[in-house]
């Protein structure tokens, strides 16, 4: 039986796909980067945790994106009920 592999060889393995092969294709390289120096040990509840801190940021995001949190911050936070659209019509 083949020896496992170490943590550091799983890593480096990990950061050669990040950016060109799945399933790290489409990572940041830099939240991939945050995840890697997190891991301590090979223990799945650990890398679960490490691997799902720049994922809940993402879906976060994707949250506000889609209330429109990033158009009102983006856009100066306009809306019909402003004293700026009031009265106009």
């Amino acid at each position: 039986m083949a020896e496992a592999a170490t943590l550091e060889e799983v890593e480096d393995r990990i950061r050669k796909r990040v950016g060109k092969r799945s399933p790290f294709h489409l990572m940041d390289p830099g939240e991939a980067e945050e995840a890697l120096s997190a891991l301590e040990s090979p223990d799945p509840d650990h890398w679960a945790e490490a691997w799902s801190r720049p994922g809940a940021r993402r879906e976060e995001a994707a949250r506000e994106a889609e209330s429109g949190g990033w158009t009102r911050r983006r856009c100066g936070s306009s809306t019909s009920s402003s004293s700026g659209k009031s009265g106009r019509g």
